[in-house]
């Protein structure tokens, strides 16, 4: 604030000036205040003596408050009590009102001299970033004689963390939950996000899912039991597994629809690389038949090919679209 009078003011300019600047000191005093007496309103439920459900209701109609700036108030009357270097600022005007919501944030009583010092630096949208950045409170400085040195620039920032939503359909839910089951035996105690990262950089290809699929003889139908209840199969899939499944029987014997020695066969053939067009992945192999056994195709080498899981997956999601359009020849 500028102390100097102009020495051509009049009286009644010099009196115009006082009560403005005066009025201006009460109105922080008073924002402080208003805060303290927005939550004694709430704790003591005086909203409600007043026919208001809600205390943002209540200082809408009363005040005339947005609901944010309800929260603000209500935020602010928490943590000024204990943060009494931003009060005093609020009120003597070395702070305004977007820096102490800012401060209100990030500081602590033991670091709040030093946030101070850093506001006064820096304008709004650069304390925002700070505060933004800061995962932790700033640390405290050493205890000197002298006033603590304002921070130069920004504490260290934080790795940003970035969320995703992933919707799965049918049978692939449970492929997922299968593959994460897996994952966390093979690495105990590496949270999700370490599970991912490791699916990313190595394509997943040191943890294998297992899928267990009930199949009923009469009707055919298969399900896969899931934390979400039983999911119903899809043709592609059931066709993929007959592929190279362990088919265990009515009396607990167990077969493999390719057996051991075939499959190696297979494999060293071609190389251990899917033979897929355009692909040649060495990862997630596995052996399909090209003529179904349910056709009359023999568990042979001559009728065995090795393909990746998703060229796999693919060519009989060809195979059951092709079929549904023999079946409706309006598509």
């Amino acid at each position: 604030m500028n102390d100097s009078i102009p020495t051509s003011a009049t009286p009644a300019e010099l009196a115009l000036h006082h009560k403005f600047v005066e009025s201006v000191q009460q109105l922080k005093k008073g924002l402080v205040r208003s805060c303290h007496y927005l939550l004694q309103i709430q704790n003591r439920k005086v909203h409600c003596v007043f026919g208001y459900r809600t205390i943002a209701g209540y200082a809408a109609a009363e005040a005339g408050l947005t609901r944010a700036q309800c929260d603000t108030f209500l935020a602010l009357a928490r943590r000024l009590p204990l943060l009494p270097g931003v009060a005093a600022g609020i009120e003597s005007g070395d702070l305004n009102w977007s820096q102490a919501k800012l401060l209100c944030r990030a500081a602590t009583p033991a670091t709040e001299q030093e946030w101070i010092d850093t506001a006064k630096g820096l304008s709004v949208r650069s304390l925002a970033e700070v505060v933004r950045r800061v995962s932790t409170p700033v640390r405290p400085v050493a205890p000197l004689p002298a006033r603590p040195a304002a921070v130069a620039s920004p504490p260290p920032s934080t790795p940003k963390s970035h969320f995703v939503t992933v919707a799965f359909h049918e049978d692939r839910f449970a492929i997922w939950e299968a593959w994460l089951a897996a994952a966390r035996v093979a690495a105990p105690g590496v949270p999700t996000d370490g599970l991912l990262a490791g699916l990313i950089e190595q394509g997943g290809a040191r943890t294998v899912a297992r899928l267990v699929i009930r199949q009923c003889p009469d009707c055919r139908a298969a399900v896969i039991a899931t934390s979400r209840g039983d999911l119903a199969v899809t043709g592609a899939l059931l066709a993929s597994a007959a592929c190279e499944a362990e088919v265990q029987g009515a009396d607990g014997s167990l077969r493999r629809a390719v057996p051991p020695r075939v499959r190696r066969l297979v494999l060293a053939r071609d190389g251990y690389r899917c033979q897929a067009a355009d692909c040649g992945r060495a990862q997630h192999l596995q052996i399909h038949h090209r003529t179904p056994v349910g056709a009359g195709g023999r568990t042979t080498p001559d009728n065995l090919i090795t393909l990746c899981g998703r060229c796999h997956r693919a060519l009989h999601e060809r195979e059951e679209a092709l079929n549904a359009a023999a079946v409706d020849p309006t598509r």
